[in-house]
């Protein structure tokens, strides 16, 4: 009887055992496929997000960049103090005029336009990545990190400052730029062609609901600058030096914007009136030309050495690539020691 019931014990144990078996089995093959169904669906939301949006890729990929289009004449305000509230800026191009409008908010700021330098970044690598086979062509929208927005514009972490990224949100998508030309039709006929944008086109910020913290931000940049990057068989963005979100001077921002685009990596020389115009400085000529004289004095935003010469109309500013500058110089040096030997 023993015997029957350990037989019957064995049977009953061996049955278990392949149940077992085949529940493990089971299982396996129920996570293989949730893991392969999880993949095609984050493949296909991955593919429907970058038709709208662009790679972030890290800090430490990105390089400074900058619109050229829009480096020598200021689309914002150089003050902190003055808000130019409901106020405009209307500058004389060749072959047509820009325009900057405000709103309630105030006109945005140079150092609000840095959100715009960070955009324009992120745009310029997701290119390189495009370019390279190593990702999708990108979108206008992008997503950053508050803290990838601190370290990038290299400013201090804490609650004040988030503050503030809102503020400057704000009044780059409530100051408008109207861009009127005149260029010609497929008739070969001149035409006038006004288009306008926001310096953004829309944001989001994102708070943590417990802490009340930013979190991220989400910012649509305006077409006309995706279409500079993206559309742009040729597309002109300079980089600009990491040192130059550590400048204070709004005026001094505007002279390294523009020796970035004028004088490059040799000289440019322009008018001390010019610069006024174009600066959109409320201030009166003669405070306008002593801050200019006090970079001249100071020397020592990056990559430039700036100097005055004397014009047939007025002082001029001249604006010289440090390292051309060197070349320059020792070459002349060269020149005079071998006039000596000789």
């Amino acid at each position: 009887m023993n015997n029957h019931y350990n037989s019957k014990s064995s049977n009953f144990n061996e049955a278990l055992k392949k149940i077992k078996q085949i529940q493990i089995a089971n299982e396996k093959r129920a996570e293989v496929e949730k893991s392969d169904l999880n993949k095609t669906v984050n493949k296909s939301t991955n593919n429907l997000e970058l038709e709208n949006n662009f790679f972030i890729p890290s800090i430490s990929d990105l390089g400074n960049k900058d619109c050229w289009a829009v480096m020598d004449v200021c689309i914002v305000r150089l003050s902190k103090t003055y808000q130019r509230k409901n106020d405009s800026l209307t500058y004389k191009i060749k072959g047509g005029e820009i325009q900057v409008n405000s709103g309630a908010d105030g006109m945005a700021t140079i150092w609000d336009y840095d959100l715009i330098i960070m955009g324009i970044s992120y745009l310029t690598e997701a290119m390189n990545r495009y370019s390279q086979g190593r990702g999708e062509k990108p979108g206008r929208v992008f997503k950053p990190k508050i803290i990838e927005v601190i370290n990038f514009l290299q400013k201090r972490r804490g609650g004040k400052q988030y503050e503030l990224i809102e503020q400057s949100l704000k009044r780059l998508a409530t100051t408008h730029v109207t861009i009127k030309r005149v260029i010609k039709n497929k008739f070969d006929e001149e035409i006038l062609e006004t288009q306008g944008e926001s310096l953004i086109n829309r944001y989001k910020v994102i708070r943590n609901q417990k802490t009340s913290n930013i979190e991220s931000l989400e910012i649509e940049l305006p077409y006309w600058i995706w279409k500079h990057v993206v559309e742009s068989k040729n597309p002109k963005v300079l980089t600009v030096s990491p040192d130059y979100f550590l400048i204070n001077s709004g005026i001094a921002r505007f002279v390294y914007r523009l020796a970035r685009q004028a004088a490059g990596k040799t000289i440019a020389r322009w008018s001390f009136e010019t610069l006024l115009e174009r600066s959109g400085s409320p201030d009166v000529k003669y405070k306008f030309n002593y801050k200019l004289r006090q970079i001249i004095k100071d020397n020592n935003l990056p990559d430039y050495y700036f100097s005055e010469e004397t014009g047939k109309n007025g002082p001029i500013f001249v604006m010289e690539n440090r390292e051309y500058k060197e070349r320059k110089d020792n070459e002349a040096n060269e020149d005079n020691e071998a006039n000596e030997d000789d």
